[in-house]
Formats: C-alpha cells, sequence, structure tokens
C-alpha cells in the first residue's frame, strides 16, 4: 500500500458496488443484444447489419442524453440518478423481453442507452464524492469492469438461457435484477448538497475534453463492436454457438481483470496514465488484426487481446479525466461520455454494413485501423493536458 493510502474496507466496497451493479444493468440491454444476435436474427428474420443497427440506437441515445445527464446528475444527486438510471434499465429490458417486432427491439435499446447515459455520469459522480481520493483510480476500474460483467453475462446467457428456454428470458430475468439493484440504492442528499453542486464547471479546457472525446469514441467504435458482433463472427468462421458464446464470456473475464488492474496500479502512480490508456489501445488493435484473420487457432488470444487491451481502458480514461476535474466530475466525464457513445454507436453500424458488403476480415480489419487512431488521439489530448498544466503553473 502506497503511503497515505485509505484501506479497502466497507466505506470503499459499498459505493463502487452499487456503481458497478447500476452501470452494469444499463449496460446489458445492447450486450444482452450481441451475445444473444443469433437466436434474435433467426426468430426476427434479420439481416447481419440490424444488429449493428439496435446497437447504434442504443449508443446515439446515450450520446444525445449524455450531457443533460450529467448536468441533471450535479443538480439531484448521485444516489437519485442511480436508482432513475437502473430503473430506466429495467424498463428497457422489459419491453426488449416482450418485443414483438423489430421495431420494439431498437425501443427497447433506445430507452436502455438513456439508462446508460444517466448511469454513466452519475456513478462517475458517486464515486469522486464518495470514495476516498487515494482508491479511486481501483473504484473507477471496478465500475467500469460493468461492461466486460455484461458481456460476460450476454456470452453466458446463449448456453444457459437461449439455448435451453429461449433468448426472451434473458433480458425478463435482468429486468427484474434492474429493478431489485433500483430499490438497494440508498437516499438521495440533502438540497443543501444538492444546490452546492448546481453551477459547477469542468476545469480542464472545453477543447482538450473534445480531443479525448474524440478518442474515447474511436476506441469504443473499435471495441463496442466485439460485443455485437463477436459472437455471430465466430459462428460464421465455423465455431459452435455454445462455445463462441463462452469465449466471448472468457474474453470478458479478461476485460473485466485488465479494468480492476490498472485501476488498482493507478493508485499507485503519480503520473502517465494517459500513456497507459494508448499502450491498451495498441495492444487491442492486435487483437483485433488477429480477429481479421479469421483463424479457428487465433480465436481465443485475439479474444482475450481485444478485451483486456481494446477494452481495458474506459476506467482509466475516466479516472484520469476526474482526477483533473475534481470540482465537476459528471460534468467533465459526460463530455468525454458523449464521445464513447457516438463511437459505439456508429462503430457496431459501420461494422455491420462492411461486414453485410465485404467481410467480417474487413471488418475486424477496420476496427483494428480505427483502434490505432484512437491511441494517437489520447496521446495529443495528453500532450494538450500537460501544456494547459505547464500554462497554469507559468501564471
Amino acid at each position: 500500500m502506497r503511503v497515505g493510502q485509505a484501506p479497502v474496507g466497507r466505506y470503499f466496497w459499498g459505493p463502487a458496488l452499487r456503481a458497478i451493479t447500476v452501470t452494469t444493468c444499463a449496460i446489458l440491454p445492447v450486450f444482452l443484444l450481441g451475445g444473444l444476435a443469433v437466436q434474435i436474427r433467426t426468430d426476427f428474420d434479420l439481416p447481419v447489419s440490424a444488429i449493428g443497427l439496435f446497437s447504434a440506437a442504443y449508443f446515439a441515445s446515450a450520446a444525445i442524453l449524455s450531457t443533460s445527464a450529467g448536468r441533471l446528475s450535479e443538480r439531484i444527486g448521485a444516489p437519485a440518478a442511480l436508482r432513475g438510471a437502473a430503473t430506466l434499465a429495467a424498463v428497457a429490458l422489459g419491453v426488449t423481453s416482450v418485443a414483438p417486432s423489430s421495431p420494439w427491439l431498437a425501443l427497447g435499446m433506445m430507452i436502455g442507452g438513456s439508462a446508460s447515459s444517466l448511469a454513466q455520469v452519475s456513478s462517475n459522480l458517486y464515486l469522486a464524492t464518495a470514495t476516498d481520493p487515494t482508491r479511486q483510480g481501483l473504484a473507477f476500474g471496478i465500475k467500469q469492469a460493468a461492461i466486460p460483467a455484461a458481456t460476460l453475462l450476454g456470452g453466458l446467457s446463449v448456453p444457459l438461457v437461449a439455448l435451453t428456454i429461449g433468448w426472451r428470458w434473458a433480458f425478463a430475468g435482468a429486468a427484474g435484477a434492474s429493478i431489485l439493484v433500483a430499490l438497494s440504492v440508498p437516499g438521495a442528499p440533502s438540497p443543501e448538497k444538492i444546490a452546492r453542486r448546481e453551477r459547477r464547471r469542468p476545469d480542464t479546457a472545453l477543447k482538450i475534453l473534445v480531443v479525448i472525446a474524440v478518442a474515447g469514441g474511436l476506441g469504443s467504435a473499435a471495441s463496442n463492436s466485439l460485443g455485437a458482433y463477436l459472437v455471430d463472427s465466430s459462428v460464421a468462421a465455423g465455431t459452435a454457438p455454445g462455445t463462441a458464446g463462452l469465449i466471448a464470456a472468457l474474453g470478458s473475464a479478461f476485460g473485466l481483470s485488465t479494468r480492476i488492474g490498472v485501476g488498482w496500479l493507478a493508485d499507485r502512480a503519480t503520473r502517465g496514465r494517459l500513456r497507459w490508456v494508448a499502450g491498451l489501445l495498441i495492444a487491442g488493435t492486435v487483437g483485433f488484426a488477429m480477429l481479421a484473420t479469421r483463424t479457428g487457432g487465433l480465436l481465443l488470444p485475439a479474444t482475450v487481446l481485444c478485451f483486456a487491451g481494446g477494452w481495458g481502458w474506459p476506467g482509466l480514461l475516466n479516472f484520469a479525466v476526474v482526477l483533473r476535474n475534481r470540482v465537476a466530475p459528471a460534468a467533465a466525464t459526460s463530455v468525454t461520455q458523449t464521445g464513447v457513445y457516438v463511437g459505439g454507436s456508429l462503430g457496431p453500424l459501420l461494422f455491420g454494413v462492411v461486414a453485410d458488403r465485404a467481410s467480417y476480415t474487413a471488418a475486424w480489419g477496420a476496427a483494428s485501423v480505427v483502434g490505432l487512431l484512437a491511441a494517437s488521439c489520447v496521446l495529443v489530448g495528453r500532450h494538450m493536458l500537460l501544456r494547459e498544466a505547464a500554462t497554469a503553473a507559468v501564471d
């Protein structure tokens, strides 16, 4: 333990577990969609690109509402916003579970996107105010582990639910769990605390936040295609559906472990966190390139690299932004999260189009290039932050 570092006790685990459970509920709609894509496409007679379209609806909704969700969270307080996010997630999952036609699937995804936008920024605010600063890297890593956790559940849902009692039951069960999570979040803070947060603004210049948002968007565009297409792509290459789901679940476990591990390490570091983000993105590009070969023997190591590298960075990115914006963490991360959502919306959509019109080989190859661009933008954003800090020191 670093000198002066707070112990990891119940005052840490309470907020951390609430953040990850609410965030997981809000992300489950789109990653259950990806994990169960084969069964859903068969049920509704849909093309491959339709899954990308539904995923795009989820992330587009989240992108549109992200900045508003940040302002709302700062105003009403993190606990109330967390409860609202879990409730919206339950509605999204419930609508999808009973969808009679494909437009209802799109509606469920759009509601899920609104839940995600509120869950992400409110959990960032919650962790920034409810956990010790010396342990927030670990806290953000645990919170961002919600995404690979959701993908893991999506992968496991194939052999455990979809191939036994049907894909709709996976969504229905997740809706019930989300209701329980909403009920478990404690009461809202006092009106006085809410009032003190109303007019807070980020410390970092908006242009720098936008560059970081672009980096997050590119990284998300590449990595979110994993959740939507990895299982379907693997099946198309000759892997059995159950095996493909289990490999996706294993990859998700590596992604989950990476997010927590780099968060733990970030609490012990004094600088260089954005360089770590760039390094993880580059590792992910190698994994995407391996997937592009469509070689069965490379599927497992490629999946591990994609999830651990290409999807191991978001918690670290959020933590780096929060560190420089202690006054208004929800407002600052709502800007960068908008980029992540835009990328998450366009990435799977364009991936599906490329896969339909060309091949999965071309689509995974494109994802590799996009991931490399994301790493470059992270380094540009880091350079701008260092220049801003140097200017402030001179002033």
